[in-house]
């Protein structure tokens, strides 16, 4: 016998149960309200409308596929970020340039020795 995880797992999955998980359902606190619930959902559903028509969703896919190919984003410049990256780099050392030597400048001016 399986808990009663697996046995909600598998009627949330649709799959058939074997005699003795129907028993357990029916004997079930926790079990037999979810197969009352999922029944009654199956009924709502099953009102709603028409069955999806074979091959939809191969059909809606091939067309994602073929729009997804057709507006393929343009590659970026590699050289543009490594530009961009050297910058930054450039800008870092001189602004701890520029702070070392205010340090520095500002204990020569009170008297100190650098």
């Amino acid at each position: 016998m399986r808990s009663c995880n697996e046995v909600q797992e598998k009627i949330a999955r649709g799959e058939s149960l074997s005699d003795d998980e129907r028993a357990h359902t029916t004997a079930c606190a926790s079990c037999a309200p979810m197969i009352a619930d999922f029944s009654l959902l199956e009924a709502a559903l099953s009102t709603l409308g028409t069955a999806v028509p074979d091959g939809f969703a191969d059909r809606v896919m091939a067309g994602v596929a073929a729009e997804g190919a057709a507006a393929a984003p343009r590659t970026p410049r590699r050289w543009v970020p490594l530009t961009l990256a050297y910058g930054a780099g450039v800008l870092a050392v001189l602004n701890v340039a520029g702070f070392l030597a205010s340090v520095f400048q500002a204990s020569v001016a009170f008297g100190g020795t650098p």
